[in-house]
């Protein structure tokens, strides 16, 4: 038998323990320092590379590609006379690999092993190792081997790569799990991202083994990049779609940038002023040395290895088209918008710029772009091609400029009392943008800013403004604390201070964070009592300082669901700073370990009523009534996080608690129901709940309640369908409120709890198009 079907006729296991037995001897050898061994040494080394790399690459293969079910190694054949038949030719599913991919921890490692395995199969075709029985490579097998070589993958080794599925285009999305210490590293796997989803077009379009070979892969894969404008429809006559508004022509947009069937990846900024009728776009250009090596040249007939000038002019092409699929894509689906800026930059230079409008682009053909450097000077840009690359040119624009980015609504609701348009109201619950602040600590950095400017000059004018200011400070802690401040400036000790110095130290009094600050140092020394201690104490010295009714919220999409479902006084709640909260908590916990039960279970009542939506207050409630044996209140608290919970992680959690304390109760059937809906919302919770949830079926005999009937059980026990329909469409409509109205730093918190809530990608891409307010 010949070497090629010995390979064949190995497991892959088997062929696994081959290379590693190769490997150990070639090691033995090497460590000899002989040089009379040192050829042999180098030799087995190759071979038991090759022979780990191809048992791990095939086996990968099989699983990505074979049915569903369990899988077993094939025994090895017995002894035939019979001639063997010709090898079949092999077929790639490149879709079905790209999902395999996204579920293993090494994904270029499997690649690696993959373009091993067919060049060892082709290797067989060409009589390297004679005959065998393994399939050999389809067309599309040998172009993604020889992509996957041009981009050199085997220079990134196992270096921890995390691989995902676009789930609007199917494309693989490769990303580093850690930053690697090799410079080059991301340009590299940037380069193995391309090659994959070059072939993965390919499979889509021509199928395994297209008349041609892979000359015909080539060609198409060129024909894609020629076509990249012409991914969006260009109607000259103005029949848009009519997103108008400063959500739906953000998601218009958002929704582009997630379909384009792209090769290489777009890097894209962007910005939106409807008011303005513009939408700006900062792109960073691909690199030269990210174009495909080898391409197909329709003049020659034929592949050919791309030069470095080649190279260059690819990527200056395919940023003239992305700029201009960008500008086509928003003219055809906003009708809003009437100015296109786009931006491409390399490094700290600008290559291109462009301000186009709908009248400068009216003549150019999508789908017949012709050169696209000539095509983008016509559409109005700026570029300078030297024959050899592209120049540096005057950026036009900058994604922070006001007309792009408004400074009005990067404005925080805690320094601010503008008030909202009137269809806000509704969605975010409250008249004003103050309506929205979190907590009284916010809101005391945003009053320091108008203090410090009154402060100043004489101290007779300090002293004035700071009792005329009294008047508008709602605060008991800080109104106190500027008391003091007067006193010292009338004693006349502080003469040359900074104004913000004193302005800070007056708005940024809290006596519970100190004393958290002083027990976390207790508790570290192990000293719980005095911790206990600390707590108590500032919690009670300040409490005359707590209005009735206060609440504090850890983001603005808690204090949004608290305005729009926990009545109509929500937005002029007034505010504690969160730090009581935390000490409420804190002292619940360590009440607890001391015994104190009912303790315990009051402070966590206490933090829950500061933030209804709170999961840490809902959960310590749990905890404490769980304590104290009271099953059924821990369930019913259960509940109540379920109702409010707006996020998959929180209500996720709920439902494994309730699991677990519904199979105390000895209801099993809604234990298993709530397992389930705890591992469905995929969540690290997951793997927990999991365990639990095996533990049930093994200890109990539990039969699995079917998907479809878990609604059914949880609705025939009174618990939540969480998230709830109610809290969906709360957030949805805040979010879209906030947009709209430019209170974009709540908009942006909301934006991406929507996201999470819908799983929808294109809301997280609407998310970054929205300015913070110091810039990003």
């Amino acid at each position: 038998m010949d070497l090629r079907r010995r390979i064949d006729s190995m497991g892959d296991a088997a062929l696994g323990w081959a290379g590693a037995a190769l490997l150990g001897c070639g090691a033995i050898l090497a460590s000899l320092e002989d040089p009379a061994w040192g050829a042999l040494a180098a030799l087995l080394g190759c071979l038991g590379g090759l022979a780990c790399g191809v048992g791990a690459g095939r086996a990968f293969a099989r699983r990505a590609l074979s049915p569903a079910g369990p899988t077993r190694e094939t025994p090895p054949a017995p002894t035939v006379h019979a001639p063997v038949p010709a090898a079949e030719t092999g077929s790639l599913d490149m879709d079905a690999l790209a999902a395999a991919l996204a579920g293993t921890p090494e994904p270029v490692v499997a690649l690696a092993g993959l373009v091993r395995d067919v060049r060892l199969r082709q290797g067989s075709a060409d009589g390297v190792f004679g005959g065998g029985t393994a399939p050999l490579p389809c067309t599309l097998e040998l172009f993604l081997a020889a992509e996957l070589e041009d981009a050199d993958i085997f220079s990134l080794g196992d270096a921890p790569v995390r691989a995902r599925v676009a789930p609007r285009t199917g494309c693989l999305r490769l990303s580093f799990a850690e930053p690697p210490t090799d410079p080059a590293a991301p340009l590299r796997l940037r380069r193995v991202e391309t090659a994959f989803n070059r072939t993965l077009f390919c499979d889509r379009r021509l199928g395994c083994s297209p008349a041609g070979g892979t000359d015909a892969c080539y060609r198409f894969s060129a024909s894609v990049e020629a076509s990249v404008a012409a991914q969006a429809p260009w109607r000259r006559d103005g029949d848009v779609t009519g997103a108008s508004g400063e959500w739906d022509v953000r998601r218009a947009v958002s929704e582009g940038l997630e379909e384009f069937q792209l090769p290489y990846r777009l890097d894209a900024r962007w910005r939106v002023n409807t008011g303005a009728g513009v939408v700006g776009f900062s792109l960073a250009a691909q690199p030269a040395d990210a174009m495909a090596r080898h391409v197909w040249v329709e003049g020659l007939g034929r592949v050919v290895k791309a030069t470095g000038t080649m190279r260059r002019r690819a990527a200056a092409e395919l940023a003239c088209r992305e700029a201009l699929l960008l500008a086509f894509h928003v003219f055809d689906r906003c009708d809003g918008v009437g100015r296109v800026w786009v931006r491409v930059d390399r490094g700290p230079s600008c290559v291109l710029s462009a301000q186009m409008t709908r009248a400068s682009v009216a003549d150019l053909d999508p789908t017949a772009l012709g050169d696209p450097v000539e095509a983008m000077r016509l559409a109005g840009g700026s570029v300078s091609w030297n024959g050899d690359g592209l120049d540096p040119v005057a950026p036009g624009f900058s994604l922070d400029d006001e007309a792009l980015c408004p400074r009005w609504r990067t404005e925080e609701p805690e320094g601010s009392d503008r008030a909202l348009p009137e269809q806000a109201r509704q969605a975010l619950g409250s008249p004003t943008l103050a309506g929205l602040s979190r907590d009284a600590a916010a809101r005391r950095r945003a009053l320091a800013e108008r203090i410090a400017a009154g402060l100043g000059g004489s101290c007779e004018s300090s002293v004035s403004f700071l009792m005329g200011a009294l008047d508008g400070i709602d605060d008991p802690e800080v109104r106190e604390a500027v008391r003091g401040l007067v006193d010292v400036l009338l004693e006349g000790t502080v003469d040359g201070c900074d104004p913000m110095a004193l302005a800070v130290g007056v708005t940024r009094v809290d006596a519970v964070r100190d004393a958290m600050a002083r027990a976390a140092a207790h508790i570290h020394g192990g000293d719980g009592a005095a911790a206990l201690s600390e707590v108590q104490e500032a919690l009670a010295r300040t409490e005359a300082w707590v209005p009735e009714g206060a609440r504090c919220f850890s983001n603005y999409v808690e204090r949004s669901l608290y305005n729009r479902l926990e009545g109509a006084d929500g937005a002029q709640a007034p505010l504690v700073p969160a730090s009581r909260l935390a000490a409420h908590l804190l002292t619940s916990s360590l009440l607890a370990a001391t015994g104190d039960g009912d303790g315990a279970t009051a402070h966590a009542f206490a933090a829950r009523d500061l933030d209804p939506f709170d999961p840490s207050a809902h959960l310590a409630l749990v905890a404490r009534y769980e304590a104290l044996g009271d099953i059924p209140m821990a369930i019913s608290s259960c509940c109540d996080l379920l109702e409010r919970a707006y996020d998959p992680t929180g209500a996720a959690v709920a439902y494994y608690r309730l699991a677990f304390l519904s199979w105390q109760e000895g209801d099993l059937e809604l234990a298993d129901a709530c397992y389930r809906r705890s591992i469905a919302l995929n969540t690290p919770c997951a793997l927990i709940a999991s365990l639990e949830l095996s533990a049930l079926e093994a200890q109990e005999g539990v039969a699995p309640v079917p998907e479809g009937e878990q609604g059914r059980v949880l609705a025939s026990r009174g618990v939540p369908d969480a998230p709830t329909e109610a809290v969906r469409s709360a957030v949805r409509e805040a979010a879209r409120a906030a947009v709209e109205a430019g209170v974009f730093p709540v908009a942006r918190e909301l934006a991406t709890a929507a996201a999470l809530l819908d799983g929808d990608e294109v809301l997280l891409g609407l998310r970054e198009s929205l300015e913070q307010p110091h810039g990003d």
